[in-house]
């Protein structure tokens, strides 16, 4: 006769509830970049080519990032980085929303 699976605490729970969440701001937030290009390019009038750097630049740097967080969560624990990482994403998103140009040295802030 099989044995019941283990009961999931409610802390563990609310946990991976979270973690969901941020998993999917995360990846909507890749996701929402790739169609903004031509919006990031009147918005900023500028070219299509610098809005689209700004785009490959944030892409490039998402994925260089994978290599260190995944060695960094085995050895500091995997909940813990995840939750610096999303706050490192909202500080990030909070600050581009008060860009005034795609040039991240001459941004004066809101």
């Amino acid at each position: 006769m099989p044995s019941a699976p283990p009961r999931i605490s409610a802390a563990t729970q609310r946990s991976a509830f979270l973690l969901s969440l941020a998993t999917f701001s995360s990846m909507s937030t890749q996701r929402i970049c790739d169609a903004m290009l031509p919006a990031l390019s009147g918005i900023f009038q500028t070219s299509m080519a610098d809005a689209a750097r700004v785009i490959w630049v944030f892409a490039v740097i998402y994925g260089l990032s994978q290599l260190f967080y995944g060695p960094l969560g085995d050895r500091t624990g995997k909940f813990r980085i995840i939750t610096f990482a999303t706050l490192g994403c909202s500080v990030g998103s909070l600050l581009g929303a008060f860009a005034d140009n795609l040039n991240p040295w001459c941004w004066r802030g809101p």
